[in-house]
C-alpha cells in the first residue's frame, strides 16, 4: 500500500508496482458498407475478444509529472508521446489530477495486424490507473474518454463481443459463444495500414448482416460471412491469401483475414496443423 498527494488530493495506491494483462481480438466478418460525407465508411463488423493472447502493462506510479514509457519484446516504433498508451495516460492526468508513472509493456500481439493490440493497450492503461489510483471511474465514463483515442479502444474497454456499426463507433452487445473451438493465428512479417485497406476498398451492401449470419450453424459461417478488405489487400499481398486456403485445406470451419490485417485466423473443431509457418511467421494457437 502506497499514498500519493498530487494537486492537493490524496492516492492512496494498493501496490506500488501494479501488473495488468492486455488482450487482443479478431474481426468476425467485416463489411464495408458506404462513404460518409465526413470521409469514413459506415461499416459493420463482429469484434470478438481474445483472452489467450495479451500483453503485459506494469505501473508504477511516480511522486512527479514524468510518464516514462518503456517497451519490451514487440518494439512500436514511434516516439512515446504518440504511442496510444502514453496518451490515454496523459488524459487521466489532466482530467483526474493523477501523478506520472513508469509505464512498461512487454509485447506479445504484433502491432499491424488486425488484431487491436495499440488499442487494447490504451483502454487498459485507463483501466488499470483507474484501478491502481482508486479514482472509480464508471465504465461508461472510461468509454467517453476512450473513444477520443479511437473506435477499437472503447471496444477493449467492456472488452465482450459486440456487433459494431456505422463508422466503427456503433457498439451493440451480442450474445455469442466459441467456447471449446481452437484458434489460430498467422501473421507474415509485414502489416498492413488502416489507411492502406480502406484506399482498396469497394464499398457495397451486404447480401446479409453479420448479426442475421451468426445466429446460423457455425459450419454455415463461411459461406456468407466475408472482410471486404481481402479483395485489394490479397491482390497486393497473395501470401495472405495462399494461407487463408491452406488453413481452409487443414481443416478450419472458418478462416479470414482480421480487420485490415495482415493477420489471417481460423476457427476449427481441432488444432490445425501450422508447423510450415512456425519460425518463419508469428504464429498462435489457443482453445477459446
Amino acid at each position: 500500500m502506497g499514498i500519493i498527494f498530487r494537486n492537493n488530493k490524496l492516492f492512496l495506491l494498493r501496490k506500488m508496482e501494479n501488473i495488468f494483462h492486455s488482450n487482443c481480438k479478431i474481426n468476425l466478418g467485416l463489411n464495408v458498407i458506404s462513404r460518409r460525407t465526413d470521409g469514413y465508411h459506415n461499416i459493420e463488423s463482429l469484434m470478438f475478444p481474445v483472452k489467450g493472447l495479451y500483453d503485459t502493462i506494469t505501473i508504477v506510479p511516480r511522486k512527479d509529472n514524468e510518464v516514462n514509457f518503456f517497451q519490451k519484446n514487440i518494439v512500436v516504433d514511434c516516439l512515446n508521446e504518440d504511442n496510444l498508451c502514453v496518451k490515454a495516460y496523459r488524459m487521466l492526468m489532466i482530467q483526474y489530477g493523477i501523478s506520472g508513472a513508469d509505464m512498461t509493456i512487454e509485447k506479445n500481439i504484433p502491432f499491424g495486424a488486425g488484431l487491436g493490440g495499440g488499442s487494447s493497450n490504451a483502454a487498459y492503461v485507463l483501466k488499470s490507473a483507474n484501478e491502481v489510483f482508486g479514482l472509480g471511474i464508471s465504465n461508461t465514463e472510461l468509454l467517453d474518454i476512450a473513444k477520443h483515442l479511437g473506435c477499437d479502444t472503447s471496444f477493449f474497454i467492456e472488452n465482450k463481443a459486440v456487433i459494431v456499426e456505422g463508422k466503427g463507433d456503433l457498439m451493440s452487445p451480442i450474445d455469442i459463444s466459441l467456447e471449446g473451438y481452437h484458434l489460430t493465428l498467422i501473421k507474415p512479417n509485414f502489416s498492413v495500414s488502416t489507411q492502406e485497406a480502406y484506399r482498396g476498398v469497394r464499398a457495397s451492401l451486404p447480401e446479409k448482416t453479420i448479426k442475421k449470419i451468426v445466429t446460423m450453424d457455425i459450419n454455415n459461417w463461411k459461406n456468407y460471412l466475408k472482410n471486404d478488405f481481402e479483395t485489394s489487400v490479397f491482390k497486393k499481398y497473395p501470401l495472405l491469401e495462399e494461407i487463408k486456403k491452406s488453413l481452409y485445406k487443414k481443416g478450419a470451419i472458418l478462416a479470414m483475414m482480421s480487420g485490415s490485417g495482415s493477420t489471417i485466423y481460423a476457427i476449427s473443431e481441432t488444432s490445425l496443423d501450422i508447423n510450415e509457418y512456425v519460425g518463419k511467421m508469428f504464429t498462435f494457437s489457443t482453445i477459446l
